[in-house]
């Protein structure tokens, strides 16, 4: 795959990739396989490098516990063919280092080999920069080594021998030897400094349902593999997207407007990826930067079944699945869900909710991700200088206590009540904040089509939303929490925000809350605001409880592979209380109905007795 950096001058990159074969067998006098090779040349850089070597080493012998006998499985790694990153917005790189066998993956850089400024996190396999790197072209050598989270025996040429989990506890231990050494080696273009690193102001900022760094998909041999990613940019154009992936992917590129441009890429495996596992790279290219690079590995099964996916046909009367192949268990799960308006947009009423599964012999493994936390975000205006904003979440209604952000996603129940406080920071003695907006959305990105707003123009607009005093640069406020109706279960809160300088007649901050009767007034000092600027908080996870009672056996059957049946109970999504204020007209319709049995019973019981009375008074009168 190649790439050719906009500008002139500039050469053509590409990325090229060979495979050969070495078929060993048992009875050869060798535990481990080492390759090397070298090449020339490196283009232009920093270092002062020429010519380029690389060795791998790989462990040949049979792991037999625990677990089954298998082959070890090497690392996997791989990186786009350019990385371009502005001077002043270089923090940290992660690289992809995923183990298919599960082991502990170390990074590390050769012996005594150091680039300064730049440390390297052996764990987590991440380059972070802790001062201003030259501007150029800077070349970086890793090596990625896997040792056994628990110790491994293994079987080999005519020996059986252990591998050592790593033992980190004792600085005495020497390292163990690893299963293997995989080399990944790649150069870092470092270029002048931007105005701005905010991601998604001039640098591109990926938004869901971009995977994240490091996910593990599954696909199979002869059906599309499929990637989707959206990236937005409100300063710069994307104008392509770099690819690093298996040969003949497709891409295609489509424009969403409001600067959002979505990704599409489509791979189909043949046999002989069958129980590969394959990396994919990508970033979105602009003129003046790139984005983070995100990468995933594709692990290539045989059927559909061992992709959680299968062939779905719904009719009015009947739901038909067909899955292929087979395992050790595969359970098919859905649910039924009740809303009381299902044309509205958002939710804080409480629904009910029938779990019901299908239970087969087959062995699967799931997996999920959330966004890392974020809530600082700095911004530079000619006339206010540099200037920023956090936005928070807290635990009462005090503002004393952030949410930690290991605790994202925040998990709320509906009509909790979630406590949020937005903060200024400028070096300027006396600015005023004014939060003209806050919309709820579904996802991260603001431009989404399905929105709630809870502040607009500078006015309140939903019930709940109270606002706490604060000095001129903070607002702090509280809004019960809701959930967009249909099938999410996540919400983000995107506010604009606007600083302005205090006393000034003419500014917005002065305005304050504009009804649909006013108009905005001209602004006879432009100098008076900053631009209104966007900040994100979120994710909120509604979290459902099951009420007490919900392990009898009551609700929808679960059938199994031996053909056992249990039942699923109906399960709520909020507490007792909740539930009986919000649902008090189906309590009452409920209470109403069983009176209207009860009333109906008795006058059954009427007819019943006084027919009988009839009956022995003509059996007296015949005789």
């Amino acid at each position: 795959m190649c790439n050719r950096p906009r500008g002139s001058g500039q050469n053509l990159w590409c990325q090229s990739e060979g495979l050969f074969t070495r078929n060993f067998t048992r009875d050869q006098k060798t535990q481990s396989y080492t390759l090397s090779d070298s090449g020339c040349c490196w283009g232009s850089n920093v270092n002062g490098k020429t010519n380029w070597t690389m060795h791998t080493e790989v462990d040949l012998g049979l792991r037999v516990s625990p677990g089954p006998p298998t082959q070890n499985t090497p690392p996997v790694t791989a990186t786009v063919p350019t990385l371009r990153v502005p001077q002043n917005c270089f923090s940290s790189l992660p690289l992809l280092a995923y183990d298919p066998d599960g082991d502990d993956v170390r990074c590390h850089f050769p012996v005594n080999v150091t680039h300064r400024n730049i440390t390297l996190d052996r764990v987590q396999c991440t380059l972070h920069a802790t001062g201003l790197l030259v501007v150029g072209v800077h070349l970086f050598e890793i090596l990625l080594q896997d040792h056994p989270a628990v110790d491994v025996n293994m079987t080999g040429y005519k020996s059986n021998y252990t591998r050592k989990a790593l033992n980190e506890s004792s600085v005495n231990n020497p390292t163990p030897t690893p299963f293997s050494r995989v080399p990944l080696q790649f150069a870092v273009e470092i270029q002048p400094t931007l105005p701005n690193c905010l991601p998604g102001y001039i640098r591109p900022q990926f938004l869901t349902p971009t995977p994240s760094h490091g996910d593990v998909h599954h696909a199979a041999v002869g059906h599309l593999y499929q990637l989707d990613a959206r990236v937005k940019t409100s300063h710069a154009k994307i104008f392509d997207f770099q690819v690093s992936g298996p040969p003949n992917m497709t891409k295609k590129i489509q424009d969403e407007g409001f600067g959002v441009t979505r990704l599409f890429l489509g791979w189909t495996p043949q046999e002989s990826h069958l129980k590969q596992n394959i990396p994919i790279c990508f970033t979105a290219e602009t003129n003046e930067s790139q984005s983070e690079m995100r990468c995933v590995v594709v692990a290539v099964a045989k059927g559909l079944a061992l992709t959680g996916e299968a062939n779905v046909s719904c009719t009015a009367n009947r739901i038909t699945i067909v899955m292929e192949d087979a395992g050790d268990f595969m359970v098919f799960k859905n649910e039924i869900n009740s809303f009381d308006a299902v044309n509205a947009t958002i939710t804080r009423h409480n629904r009910i909710n029938i779990v019901f599964s299908c239970r087969y012999p087959k062995t699967v493994s799931f997996s999920n991700y959330y966004q890392i936390h974020s809530s600082n975000y700095m911004f530079t205006q000619s006339n206010f200088g540099s200037f920023g904003y956090t936005f928070e979440v807290f635990r009462d209604s005090k503002f004393s206590q952030k949410v930690d952000p290991s605790a994202y996603p925040v998990k709320a129940k509906l009509m909790d009540k979630l406590y949020m406080g937005i903060q200024a920071q400028s070096d300027l003695p006396k600015v005023q904040l004014l939060v003209e907006s806050c919309k709820a959305t579904p996802d991260d990105s603001a431009s989404s089509s399905v929105f709630y707003d809870l502040i607009k123009d500078g006015c309140l607009k939903d019930e709940t939303v109270k606002v706490y005093p604060g000095n001129l640069t903070q607002f702090y406020f509280e809004v019960q929490a809701f959930k967009f109706t249909g099938s999410y279960d996540q919400v983000y809160l995107t506010c604009t925000v606007i600083l302005c300088e205090l006393g000034n007649p003419n500014s917005r901050c002065a305005q304050g809350c504009l009804n649909k009767g006013l108009q905005r007034r001209r602004r006879e000092l432009p100098n008076g605001e900053t631009d209104r600027h966007y900040i994100t908080q979120g994710p909120f996870l509604v979290v459902r409880e099951a009420q007490p009672g919900a392990d009898q056996k009551t609700g929808a059957v679960e059938e199994t592979g031996a053909g056992e049946k249990t039942r699923a109970a109906p399960v709520v999504d909020a507490e007792a209380p909740y539930f009986l204020r919000s649902d008090m007209g189906t309590i009452v319709f409920a209470g109403l109905f069983i009176m209207t049995l009860m009333l109906l019973g008795v006058v059954v019981v009427y007819l019943l007795k006084k027919r009988g009375a009839e009956e022995r008074k003509a059996l007296i009168a015949f005789d």
